[in-house]
């Protein structure tokens, strides 16, 4: 694994005691959305990832995007997606062979996007309804500070069941290989191209030859790409609700045509049918619907590896405390009150002077679900529940403890009721 060599060659504590020299220098002042270089072709969309975005008012731009952002997407992002692969193809191949014995009571890793949890029964049949019967798709991720393609991630659905998949890391020779028609190197193309539409097509230029030299018995399938910023991609690792996950699906997609951002935070090229449909509902219709069709609208608190956990655990164990265990120990909101979210609005460029208003989502008054809610601790907590709560659930007119259906994910489960 990536975080196994990353471990060994890190100085543990070393991000927090930079943390609190920036701190102790800044006399607690936090970072601005202003003091991020123009030259981050990504700036705008920051304010957007809610998690991240908090990090990097404490760590600032230095820290939060030059070091941690390349050091967590080689290992961290990198190790995360290759666990959540090989569990989606396990997971597919038991729900097949019927070992799965309540696949509808079981939660699964979608092979796309590797953040979107799936309801066992329902994993088949969703994907070959977004995807088709046959297709490719690539996961290109692009280092916000240098503008290059880092790593790649394929998988490939045959009848919307998941069945092969290969990862490319940031020195493999495949991101040298150049565009036939361009010239340019496959990890420079967003260097020289503007428009995610532009740039996935011309990746598919060069990814659909190896996949037609690794597997040619699927030469004539469709080729798409997932155009992702890795700055995009943090704030699903921490966000607890699937519900919460939507929202920020439907954020990144339609940060253009929305947000009034130059281009999407991520986008499939070419668009699947079923997401040109969804990205022009309002964003609740849009939750309604993905939520509905991945988990039939019940919450689902998303799981966080516990190997992953444990790694960052050693490394920066104060900062797993204050960040990762706080996001946690604030729980996650009821589908109710995701639905009632209203984002920053970001359209609005006087917004971008007022550090509060970036800042400001604004949630119907109530608690949320927090472990101590489930009896669970925080370990507990992050390894995945399924609960028989959805958006026709009234906050707090039932005990969410009492809801729990499963508890677990993939092949690592445990049934409630």
């Amino acid at each position: 694994m990536a975080l196994e060599k990353y471990k060994k060659e890190y100085e543990r504590g070393k991000i927090k005691r930079l943390v609190d020299q920036i701190k102790k220098e800044r006399g607690g002042r936090q970072f601005t959305y202003g003091e991020i270089p123009d030259t981050v072709v990504t700036k705008r969309y920051f304010p957007l990832g809610k998690h991240s975005w908090r990090t990097y008012k404490e760590l600032g731009y230095e820290q939060f995007v030059e070091a941690l952002l390349p050091s967590v997407s080689d290992a961290l992002i990198y190790d995360v997606f290759k666990i959540r692969l090989d569990d989606a193809l396990h997971s597919a191949q038991q729900v097949i062979s019927g070992e799965f014995k309540h696949p509808e009571k079981s939660i699964v890793w979608s092979i796309y996007p590797p953040v979107v949890p799936l309801r066992g029964d329902l994993a088949q049949g969703t994907n070959k309804l977004i995807y088709g019967e046959s297709i490719d798709i690539s996961f290109t991720s692009i280092l916000d500070t240098s503008n290059e393609i880092y790593f790649i991630l394929n998988g490939h659905l045959e009848d919307g069941i998941p069945v092969d998949w290969w990862l490319v890391g940031p020195q493999d020779e495949l991101l040298e290989r150049r565009h036939q028609k361009l010239g340019v190197k496959l990890k420079d193309l967003p260097k020289k191209i503007k428009t995610n539409a532009n740039l996935g097509f011309r990746c598919i230029d060069i990814l659909r030859d190896v996949r037609n030299e690794r597997t040619p018995q699927w030469a004539s399938s469709p080729y798409n790409v997932a155009i992702v910023n890795i700055s995009s991609i943090l704030s699903f690792f921490v966000e607890p609700s699937v519900w919460e996950i939507g929202g920020m699906l439907y954020d990144g997609i339609n940060s253009k045509r929305v947000y009034g951002m130059p281009d999407s935070w991520f986008s499939y090229v070419p668009w699947p049918p079923f997401f040109s449909m969804l990205m022009y509902l309002s964003r609740p219709d849009f939750m309604v619907r993905l939520i509905g069709l991945i988990t039939n609208h019940k919450l689902v608190i998303q799981l966080f590896e516990e190997e992953v956990q444990s790694y960052v655990k050693d490394l920066e164990p104060e900062l797993y405390e204050e960040y990762f265990i706080g996001v946690h120990s604030e729980g996650a909101y009821w589908p109710l009150q995701s639905l009632g979210c209203k984002p920053p609005d970001l359209k609005n460029k006087k917004t971008y002077l007022d550090e509060d208003a970036l800042c400001r989502w604004e949630y119907p008054e109530g608690e949320r679900i927090t472990p101590e809610h489930l009896g669970m601790t925080i370990e507990e907590f992050t390894r995945g529940i399924y609960l028989d709560i959805s958006h026709e659930t009234v906050p707090w007119s039932i005990d969410p403890k009492e809801q729990i259906i499963s508890t677990g994910w993939g092949t690592k489960l445990k049934f409630v009721k």
